[in-house]
């Protein structure tokens, strides 16, 4: 199962990234993804971060995204001194209808 995170949700985790020295990554390419992109959050201490972030998204009323990142599969990967925290099956596009059509096409 996959989620589409909309551009609002993008906004928000783009701002709290920048307000706990993170970044947002809205088109991460992760291994065995192939052709795929998702979303991830690099930091250098990825376990304090999303302690924070999920703080953050429940205190601000995203409790549907908090609940997409708990109950999807997430992965890591070294970048050097930091870790980028990524789900493969959420991403991002700003054009989500068009999205979706295309998967619902193909099934």
């Amino acid at each position: 199962m996959s989620y589409i995170i909309d551009v609002e949700e993008k906004d928000f985790l783009e701002q709290i990234c920048e307000d706990l020295n993170a970044s947002f990554v809205s088109d991460y390419n992760g291994r065995f993804m192939y052709e795929s992109t998702c979303i991830g959050f690099v930091s250098d201490q990825p376990i304090r971060f999303m302690l924070q972030l999920v703080r953050e998204l429940l205190d601000s009323g995203f409790e549907d995204l908090v609940e997409q990142l708990v109950d999807s599969q997430s992965r890591t990967d070294n970048m050097g001194l930091r870790t980028i925290v990524y789900w493969p099956y959420i991403s991002f596009s700003e054009d989500q209808s068009k999205e979706v059509d295309e998967y619902e096409e193909r099934v």
